[in-house]
């Protein structure tokens, strides 16, 4: 949307108070961000249970209560599989070389050192959760040549905007104000950044502080997708797991507090009575200097222990005679912890469909129990993802492109959507499965590939190095004694010959092809043979059912 001035200062007028669905979606940052970030927890989530709980009980589980951000850690741990998932395209149409380079540059080197795509997967995977109704806004400068960066608004720092879809056609920021009461309001449309100062009832635009942006429309992203139609805001993925997450954190508050109040064994000791005054506590009428009136002495701090009276003859003694310890209640503190358990377990199921199975043995990791449910929830996730780097891609090229038009797309941004969600064990433990129950190639090649992208997915250089290796390599699923049973002793050795073949000329792999290796690989096993007058089978003759 392009505004007139009138229409600009009509709705810096219209924006005196802040409006109901700004300030739910304010609430509800504040409620988020103390479950996600830890940010007010104890403020914004403890509060004393009213009938049940004392004051001063309140007042310490306020104290010592600790945030639940390790719960949110591994809630969103799995997410991280859309940034490591094989596949995905990324092409930009820019004939102009120079323009080209200048964009992947800015692209590159976005904010703090980050790419762009760095930039999504470091901020926004929180704000999506914690913030669904701020945005990512586009601030640039023209101080030192073009700087681009894209920036976090708060909803707290934004008065209003008007959506359209993840878009906007308007944003109105809080205003600053002045030491003489003047009000500065900064409105952004498709074409303006606007200026326009309060005083009173007085409105006025900043011409010199109004002006023309490079975008082509209101350069930001509205944080979340998922709209919420009856209070006008948008939604955290989390939004199903509010409930449950503010009673994981009170019930942890709670047995924080109880580890404080039970957590130590209590002495108890009988009695020694006072030799003075005879267990009466008075000398002389007086209260007695010997046992400081107790009627007993005491050894220590009365109040880490319970004294019992000593029995009488035919009384009860506890054992042993003189003293012990009251162990603390472990079956509640037990029961505590068994019950944080259960409420993690139904929030990762209501947000993730699963939920993950333990390892049978301690070096193993576990796995879902179903991954169909996570797979389509990722999917979600990368929806979302994709389009916010997608919008953000071409709001900048807007700005770097000059003859760029601007509702004319020059990036193609798709996420890859191969998610490698079990660990590297559990997909191993799945391959030699199925090599077992003498699975297909395809099903074989599938399983090593991805058992191959699990455990190599932050080491880019060697996972590429291993998948060339595997392509290369004869007979990949069979060892050396089941290709010589199958294809005979000549096969054999050339599957042997390979591992030293690799290891002379793995230094290769960034100059050549793979498929110039897979040639030289034949070519020097050919040499090889003819060098040592083994030449009983001729390359070629058994084919290589493995590729």
């Amino acid at each position: 949307m392009i505004l007139t001035e009138e229409q600009a200062i009509q709705i810096v007028k219209d924006n005196q108070t802040v409006c109901k669905s700004i300030k739910k979606a304010r609430d509800y940052n504040k409620e988020l961000s103390a479950l996600i970030n830890g940010d007010g927890f104890a403020e914004e989530l403890i509060n004393r249970i009213e009938h049940i709980e004392s004051e001063d009980k309140a007042k310490a589980r306020l104290k010592y209560a600790r945030n639940i951000q390790d719960y949110f850690s591994r809630l969103l741990s799995p997410i991280q599989n859309i940034f490591s998932s094989a596949g995905g395209i990324v092409k930009f149409n820019i004939p102009n070389e120079s323009q080209y380079k200048t964009f992947l540059d800015t692209i590159s080197n976005i904010r703090d050192g980050k790419s762009l795509s760095k930039y999504i997967q470091d901020y926004w995977v929180n704000l999506y959760h914690s913030d669904p109704n701020g945005l990512i806004f586009i601030e640039y400068s023209t101080n030192e040549g073009l700087e681009i960066k894209p920036t976090y608004k708060n909803i707290n720092c934004i008065r209003n905007y008007e959506p359209n879809g993840q878009v906007c056609e308007w944003v109105l920021f809080e205003p600053e104000t002045e030491e003489d009461g003047t009000k500065e309001w900064r409105l952004v449309d498709d074409l303006t950044d606007w200026t326009i100062y309060q005083s009173g009832e007085l409105y006025q635009v900043s011409t010199d502080e109004t002006f023309t942006h490079p975008f082509g429309e209101v350069p930001s992203v509205i944080i979340s997708d998922i709209i919420d139609i009856k209070n006008k805001i948008r939604l955290s993925p989390f939004d199903s797991i509010i409930g449950l997450s503010k009673e994981y954190a009170r019930d942890q508050s709670i047995k924080t507090i109880y580890k404080f109040l039970n957590g130590f064994p209590t002495h108890w000791r009988y009695v020694t009575q006072c030799r003075a005054c005879q267990g009466t506590s008075k000398k002389d009428n007086k209260s007695c200097p010997d046992c400081d009136g107790h009627g007993y002495y005491k050894k220590k701090d009365v109040t880490d222990m319970v004294t019992l009276p000593i029995p009488s003859n035919d009384g009860v003694k506890l054992a042993p005679d003189i003293a012990g310890y009251i162990s603390p209640d472990l079956a509640t503190w037990d029961q505590y912890t068994k019950e944080l358990d259960i409420l993690e377990k139904i929030a990762y199921n209501t947000h993730w469909g699963t939920n993950v199975q333990n390892a049978t043995n301690e070096t193993a990791t576990g796995r879902f129990i179903d991954i169909q449910p996570v797979m389509n929830r990722l999917n979600s996730y990368a929806d979302t993802a994709e389009f916010v780097e997608w919008k953000i891609t071409e709001l900048i090229a807007n700005a770097v492109l000059p003859a760029k038009v601007k509702n004319e797309s020059v990036s193609l941004i798709v996420y890859g959507r191969r998610f490698i969600i079990d660990s590297p064990d559990v997909i191993l433990e799945n391959y030699n499965k199925a090599k077992k129950d003498n699975a297909n190639i395809t099903i074989l090649d599938r399983l090593f590939n991805e058992y191959l992208t699990s455990k190599y997915k932050n080491d880019p250089a060697w996972l590429r190095e291993e998948n060339i290796k595997a392509s290369i390599e004869p007979y990949l699923h069979l060892s050396i004694l089941e290709t010589s049973t199958i294809f005979g002793t000549q096969e054999a050795k050339k599957k042997n010959y390979f591992q030293d073949w690799w290891n002379d000329n793995k230094k290769d792999i960034v100059t050549k092809s793979d498929e110039s290796l897979k040639q030289k690989f034949e070519s020097d096993y050919k040499q090889f043979k003819l060098e040592n007058n083994d030449d009983s089978v001729q390359l070629g003759t058994i084919p290589n059912i493995q590729r």
